[in-house]
């Protein structure tokens, strides 16, 4: 995942756009997508929590910090 959401075969494009993409493909409604989205940024304290607690390597760690922390 250190490049990006996808799979290396999917086109790539905003992290928001990835993150659609992958509902999409996992069969995820569009409403859910972006309910799941508005949860993740509106707790962010939270969910940078759990990413600080996973057992990702530092330098993921930081890109998913990145991605919450800029909407």
């Amino acid at each position: 995942m250190d490049d990006g959401l996808l799979p290396p075969r999917e086109p790539k494009g905003k992290n928001k756009e990835q993150f659609f993409r992958l509902g999409e493909l996992a069969g995820i409604p569009e409403n859910q997508i972006k309910k799941t989205i508005k949860n993740m940024t509106t707790h962010k304290d939270k969910v940078l929590s759990l990413i600080n607690a996973l057992y990702l390597n530092e330098k993921t760690k930081r890109n998913y910090t990145k991605l919450i922390k800029r909407d």
